[in-house]
């Protein structure tokens, strides 16, 4: 088989559901192939990996999964992967799911930086009905590390912000303080309904 390793490469490369990892690894060991006629154990192992998601059955699968993610899992993977740009993790997928239109994550990659409990946590936030929807007047809460903010009042402008936390309550709203022309981003755990502790400026 390994004689036959180039054509075998070639044929992979020409594969249009092919990650842009994969797609590198492939060249990278014909390169390598090609100058000193051999691989290691591993860079084999890695090969026949590859090869193996390319088979009748597995491009039936792969198939299945581009469409299921077109129309199911692209609006879910651009809220995790908003989230993700702001962590070390998956920085490269995040980054192809926003920035390129046509990308469709390899399976097995998207299950792990989707299905984990601070991917669940942001999805959660996001998915959730807005504790204070559009229109609404709020107070933010005490604050020790801003307390020029403790108990403003402020209007929420958008209840539908990019969500930065999987925390609970971390839901994001735009919200405008009354009496300041700049509006803000702010996490629902933050606000409250108003009281009369709640101040205009």
């Amino acid at each position: 088989m390994i004689e036959k390793l180039p054509e075998k490469i070639d044929l992979l490369l020409c594969e249009p559901l092919l990650d842009d990892w994969s797609k590198g690894f492939l060249e990278s060991i014909k390169d390598q192939y090609i100058k000193r006629s051999s691989l290691s154990e591993r860079q084999l192992a890695t090969f026949n990996k590859i090869q193996s998601r390319f088979s009748p059955q597995e491009k039936e699968k792969l198939k299945k999964w581009v469409d299921t993610y077109r129309r199911y899992d692209q609006k879910k993977a651009r809220v995790i992967a908003e989230y993700y740009t702001r962590t070390s993790y998956f920085s490269d997928i995040a980054r192809n799911i926003l920035e390129r239109e046509d990308y469709v994550p390899p399976l097995h990659r998207y299950k792990k930086m989707s299905e984990n409990k601070y991917a669940e946590g942001v999805w959660r936030n996001w998915t959730a009905d807005p504790k204070f929807p559009d229109g609404t007047k709020v107070q933010f809460r005490s604050d020790r590390y801003n307390p020029r903010r403790s108990n403003r009042l402020a209007m929420v402008l958008n209840s539908k912000q990019v969500i930065i936390s999987h925390a609970k309550g971390a839901k994001c709203y735009l919200v405008l303080l009354f009496g300041e022309s700049n509006p803000v981003a702010v996490e629902e755990r933050q606000l409250k309904k108003p009281d009369k502790k709640g101040k205009y400026v």
